[in-house]
């Protein structure tokens, strides 16, 4: 590990960020080291100075003991440890908070209400000292309600030097009024996003792999009318949406898509009801479901959990999902007969279109600073995050242990084991854990970066799948965009975000298992509530914003 830089301790000034609307969670009245923002005048305040120096300059030990609480998304994966509590949070206790006398807490986040939990957390005056979020727009939400502290340059470097080199080529995102706000993880162009099909079920039905929508649904067809599944069958997978993120209606849109139409309707967090491409979507989408396509009772599964049972049990056809070692063992193990395959990415496209889809974005998780945090806690915050950048503690973090988690082969690649012991490694190989530094860990050559890829996650023999969806991948890139990213928060946004969330959610259910012949009807009577509700007033904003740019 290398060793950071030893600096004497600065008395470290911190400021506050302005604030555009009021803060609706009360600063904490238990630490004396941050000063609340000045409602009245909307100036920033400055923090007040540690009286005295409380961490050994040379040891980087504090003398009282800190307390860090540091978020970790729990995604509800049955037969997983407990996120907050498990054999790697308490090697991160021993190897880091131990050593520095600092009590590492995890915080368990829902990942299917991130900003729920956050937003709950922050109103009882218990949020951690780090939020966190791979959505930009969230992060900005949270920004203009005054929740996170500015960092200085000279904080960054005397506390995490380690990470800002690691992460320098994303870092500038991070800064936001010419304050450096977010601390921003590195995202090399790499993903474990697939969307697996049943090979062996194409197979049975004498079908090549789909190249467009007709084509796909006719294989969905094929499977139903086949009655592939161990059980029963199930097609294709879907669940209730999570969030206000479309995937879907990438294909529907046209391309190439107008700049204020993608500042307009495009976004992680806002579902796009009343757009054109999502309304074709959602036709498309109700038609599968009438035809008995689709989970027949996705409206229940609200965290993607019957999904994936249906698939790991050997009665779904296609599915979508982070792939990781997990996954293929628990199928293999209920269908040992199961072969699998990449779905072509112009399977979804109707004629036409094309395979559009959302640009990988060059930085990965955001992570702040709680307005709340006091000088010591901040700097144990970014004492972690350094710590967290070092390459062996990345290595363990990412591969366990050797010979009891992975084994490493000639070409000194790590290669998982399907290991169930106390020392398993969490979701995806502990990817919640490391998530602040890197979504990846690329090794010598770009061959080696996709092996190494490829042998974390998945099993021998399955390698292909990570290479074939990287070839696909790159087959599309011309098609790939970046969402519109507004500098500047959009107010309207986080008012009418959950109320926005809990209408789409409603809307979506009843779009997709309504008649067809009803669906105009219900799409328009859904519109216009949408756009009362709260959907208009974020158009009219993000427009005003936009045109304010040109």
């Amino acid at each position: 590990m290398k060793k950071n830089k030893l600096f004497t301790l600065l008395a470290m000034i911190l400021v506050t960020i302005l604030l555009f609307t009021a803060c609706g969670e009360k600063q904490k009245t238990d630490t004396p080291t941050t000063a609340a923002p000045d409602k009245k005048t909307n100036t920033p305040v400055a923090a007040s100075k540690d009286t005295d120096a409380t961490i050994d300059p040379l040891t980087h030990v504090f003398k009282n003991k800190i307390k860090l609480k540091i978020p970790v998304y729990d995604r509800g994966v049955q037969g997983l440890p407990d996120v907050s509590n498990n054999y790697w949070t308490q090697w991160i206790q021993s190897e880091f908070g131990d050593k520095h006398n600092i009590d590492v807490e995890y915080v368990a986040i829902p990942r299917a209400s991130t900003t729920d939990k956050f937003n709950m957390l922050l109103a009882a005056n218990d949020e951690p000292t780090v939020i966190f979020d791979y959505d930009f727009p969230v992060m900005m939400q949270f920004y203009k309600r005054g929740v996170f502290k500015p960092l200085s340059e000279e904080l960054l470097n005397t506390w995490a030097p380690d990470y800002m080199e690691y992460t320098k080529e994303v870092s500038s995102f991070g800064i936001i009024e010419n304050q450096h706000m977010f601390l921003m993880g590195d995202r090399p162009a790499y993903d474990t996003w697939t969307t697996l099909v049943r090979q062996d079920w194409l197979d049975k039905v004498n079908m090549e792999m789909p190249k467009s929508l007709d084509e796909y649904n006719k294989m969905l067809a094929a499977f139903k009318e086949a009655n592939l599944g161990k059980s029963y069958t199930v097609p294709a997978t879907i669940s209730l949406p999570t969030s206000g993120y479309v995937a879907g209606n990438f294909a529907f849109r046209p391309f190439p898509l107008e700049e204020k139409d993608n500042a307009l309707y495009g976004g992680l967090t806002i579902a796009s009801l009343t757009w054109e491409p999502t309304y074709e979507m959602l036709k498309m989408t109700n038609k599968q479901y009438n035809e008995g396509l689709l989970s027949p009772e996705f409206a229940l599964d609200t965290d993607g959990a019957q999904a994936r049972a249906d698939f790991l049990n050997g009665n779904a056809g296609v599915y979508g999902c982070y792939l990781n070692a997990d996954i293929l063992n628990t199928l293999l193990a209920n269908d040992p007969d199961a072969k699998l395959a990449i779905l072509d990415p112009y399977a979804g496209v109707p004629e036409g279109g094309v395979p559009a889809t959302r640009l990988y974005q060059p930085y990965g998780m955001m992570s702040g600073i709680a307005y709340s945090a006091t000088d010591d806690e901040t700097a144990a915050a970014l004492m972690f995050f350094n710590w967290m950048a070092q390459p062996d503690i990345l290595y363990t973090m990412q591969y366990g242990i050797k010979d009891l988690t992975y084994e490493v082969d000639a070409d000194g690649i790590a290669n998982m084991k399907p290991y169930e012991g106390t020392e398993r490694l969490n979701f995806n190989n502990n990817a919640d854990m490391w998530c602040i530094v890197t979504t990846r860990q690329l090794q010598a050559t770009h061959e080696d970066t996709l092996k190494a890829i490829a042998t974390a996650s998945t099993i021998p023999g399955y390698e292909y799948l990570i290479t074939d969806a990287y070839d696909y991948t790159q087959s599309i890139a011309e098609y790939s965009y970046m969402d519109y990213t507004f500098l500047e928060a959009i107010a309207s946004e986080a008012t009418y975000n959950a109320t926005l969330l809990s209408k789409w959610q409603e809307y979506y259910t009843k779009l997709v298992m309504c008649k067809p012949e009803e669906f105009d009807k219900l799409y328009k009577e859904a519109c216009d509530d949408y756009l009362a509700s709260g959907y208009q007033a974020i158009l009219d904003e993000r427009s005003k914003v936009y045109d304010a740019t040109k």
